[in-house]
């Protein structure tokens, strides 16, 4: 049995009689630690195990008393090094990022070790005492605690899913331990993987599965990917990828929202229970987001993914723990089959404008499995999962110090909450459900409640959304179980009406010493609607006294000197224009016939920390590019402008959000260009975006 921390009203609803039901709390704070920069965490028996920066740290399970830290810090010649290379002091720490078991009494304690990756194997009854001599950690540990890392023990392996650079650009699925054993998907090929986010990591059957995004040519998108556990490799040491996985297969994943076509593609978080893939879904608009539990059956992924009549099953099927051999050529087989998109067994849909980061699941009995999830703003949800749909059952805000970065359900009705400040245990009261709905026998009373508006679409073209609220006024019961509930639907589906061109990347440019930048710029215009077209002229009242075609009007001046230009032309009839439709006005837009923009060599400017950034400048401002006349507000205004740019250059363009770790945009302006004397305008954009790299040639 499990239930909340903070008080709420809860209304039930019998027949036709309203009760109100006393204020509760479900959630109840059992134990917390609290301390900085926390990174990971492993349960032990009666211990948990906490890697942090520089330390470990153990707590009893049972009251989360201290039971020991043990500096782990980097040697002051590694530190010096790392600092030497030009690193900040940040960076030459050893963050703990993975904490594994070796045999029965020991850990493997992995860290960052000042961008040197290394494992130390201790005794867990007493953490200074050494079982066995360090190793190097690369496959095992990220060289950057900000890079995603996930890991799994399986089948007497430990595969790892992660960065194998310092740049966090070289990512990968190993089987790295036993390290004779080792096996890995080969890194930037985009035949395995094409620049992937990793999302979980996890063992089924025979199978190891992978979670992640990646990009395509209509931007993020869910997959899965599996590999066979057991993979014996190939012995031939001339064989192409002698030490790459014989076979890697992979499909998408995605979470329909049953209401008008809308899709969230992007995967957050994933976990596994019994058969079971528990998935959130969310939208990538952090202003905006729209997050969804979607629950996979493992049979029918298996089925789609290694099903394919057109290969002897003898050749590639794995059955009976038996992995497959590579192709007939002896290259890896690749199971390409992202064009099938695999739909949820059950969904539910957060009501609020909410991000989910971490989610949990445990099988409870009778074949019902307890999930919780938690949003970045530390909202808490329980839901009951009977095999066939998701039930709510309760909800509540805590408290969390710092990041957010696990949830974790325990015995006896606990969870824990990992954050990068604190370490908190719960226990849930109850998971009966808060509401029991029943409106079908309402109390007839007149209801001060009502859907709001529908928002602003969040693109104005190429497929956006809107929402709307349940909103009640302030002490009106009636419905109130609807409270905050949210409907979505897609708007602005039609395609883009405009052109744009891009600059070709400049130049990898060093930042600040130990990182690069380099920039791209774009100029574009919006194509004229005729309809606006029509309504200016109808503005302007024109009377007339024939109904013939009057001649065509002359060509507009092109809308600019250099690259894409357009101009237009438009003809009416003779006589009384009662309405401007199409059989009374007719209007033309073409390109012009011009050269393409130049751009200019860079222009280097310095901000108040003597950082050196470069930017570059169309050679036309006047036609293609606006003035940098502020360069204060580029750096003021540096959060909101990359997340719309996120948003809006990531869509027309499919490129990856990771590989853009920093995205700029100016502020856009008009310029108006006269097409003739009603003024109508003609829009510019002007975006300039950035790609941050760390330098690894050290």
């Amino acid at each position: 049995m499990l239930l909340p921390l903070l008080p709420f009203i809860n209304f039930l609803i019998y027949s036709t009689i309203l009760i109100k039901i006393y204020s509760c709390k479900k959630l109840i704070i059992l134990n917390e630690y609290l301390a900085n920069d926390l990174l990971t965490v492993l349960e032990d028996n009666n211990t948990f195990f906490i890697g942090a920066k520089n330390q470990i740290i153990a707590l009893s399970a049972e009251n989360f008393r201290l039971k020991t830290i043990v500096p782990l810090n980097v040697t002051t010649i590694g530190a010096e090094e790392c600092l030497m290379k030009g690193f900040d002091k940040g960076k030459c720490q050893n963050d703990i990022t993975l904490l594994l078991h070796y045999g029965n009494n020991c850990l493997y304690i992995c860290g960052t070790n000042a961008l040197s990756p290394r494992c130390q194997i201790r005794n867990k009854r007493n953490l200074f005492e050494e079982c066995a001599t360090s190793i190097n950690a690369i496959g095992l540990s990220t060289f950057n605690k900000d890079c995603p890392a996930y890991h799994l023990s399986y089948d007497n392996y430990t595969f790892t899913a992660l960065a194998v650079d310092i740049s966090c650009q070289k990512q990968t699925l190993l089987r790295a331990l036993p390290q004779q054993q080792k096996l890995w998907l080969p890194v930037n090929d985009d035949r395995w993987f094409r620049e992937p986010t990793f999302i979980a990591l996890f063992g089924w059957k025979q199978y190891v599965y992978i979670v992640f995004n990646e990009a395509n040519n209509e931007g993020i998108q869910g997959r899965i990917g599996a590999i066979c556990a057991n993979d014996a490799g190939v012995a031939n040491s001339t064989a192409p990828y002698k030490n790459a996985f014989n076979l890697f297969g992979k499909l998408s994943l995605i979470c329909p929202l049953d209401m008008n076509n809308l899709q969230l593609k992007i995967l957050k978080t994933a976990q596994i229970s019994a058969n079971f893939i528990f998935a959130i879904f969310w939208n990538g608009f952090e202003r905006l987001p729209i997050s969804a539990l979607c629950v996979f059956d493992l049979n029918k992924i298996e089925k789609r993914l290694f099903d394919d009549d057109k290969i002897s099953e003898t050749a590639w099927k794995i059955n009976d723990n038996h992995c497959p051999e590579r192709n007939q050529s002896g290259f890896p087989r690749i199971l390409d089959k992202t064009v099938i998109a695999t739909n949820p067994n059950a969904l539910y849909i957060f009501p609020e404008m909410i991000e989910i980061v971490s989610v949990n699941v445990v099988n409870a009995n009778n074949e019902n499995y307890q999930i919780m999830a938690i949003s970045k703003k530390a909202k808490v949800y329980g839901f009951i999962f009977n095999g066939i749909s998701i039930n709510k059952q309760w909800t509540e805000q805590i408290i969390v110090s710092g990041k957010i970065l696990e949830i974790k359900i325990r015995k006896e009705s606990r969870f824990t909450v990992l954050a990068s400040n604190s370490f908190k245990e719960y226990k849930v009261k109850d998971w009966s459900s808060e509401i029991i709905e029943n409106i079908s026998q309402n109390t007839g009373q007149q209801c001060n409640c009502e859907w709001t508006d529908w928002s602003i679409c969040s693109q104005r073209c190429a497929g956006g959304y809107r929402s709307r609220e349940w909103r009640c006024l302030p002490g009106d019961t009636c419905n109130s179980f609807k409270e905050n509930q949210q409907q979505y639907e897609s708007c602005n589906n039609v395609s883009c009406n405009e052109i744009r061109r891009y600059s070709d990347w400049s130049q990898w440019l060093a930042l600040d010493g130990n990182s690069e930048i380099r920039y791209r710029a774009s100029c574009g215009v919006e194509i004229p609607d005729p309809m606006s077209i029509k309504t200016i002229l109808h503005g302007s009242k024109r009377v007339l006294t024939y109904h013939e075609w009057l001649a065509w009007n002359e060509w507009t001046a092109c809308s600019a000197t250099c690259g894409n230009s357009l101009r237009s032309r438009w003809r009416i009839r003779k006589g009384l224009i009662i309405s401007y439709n199409d059989d009374n006005i007719q209007y033309i837009v073409e390109p012009c016939s011009i050269p393409s923009c130049k751009f200019d060599e860079m222009i280097e400017w310095t901000n108040g920390s003597n950082v050196r950034w470069k930017i570059l400048k169309c050679s036309s401002l006047d036609d293609c590019f606006y003035k940098l006349n502020n360069i204060n507000d580029f750096t003021n205004n540096f959060s909101m402008t990359s997340l719309l740019l996120t948003h809006s250059l990531m869509f027309l363009l499919g490129i990856i959000v990771r590989k853009l770790q920093q995205m700029f945009q100016f502020k856009r302006t008009n310029e108006i260009q006269k097409m003739d004397e009603n003024n109508h305008e003609i829009n510019w954009f002007f975006d300039i975006r950035s790609m941050r790299r760390i330098r690894s040639d050290y």
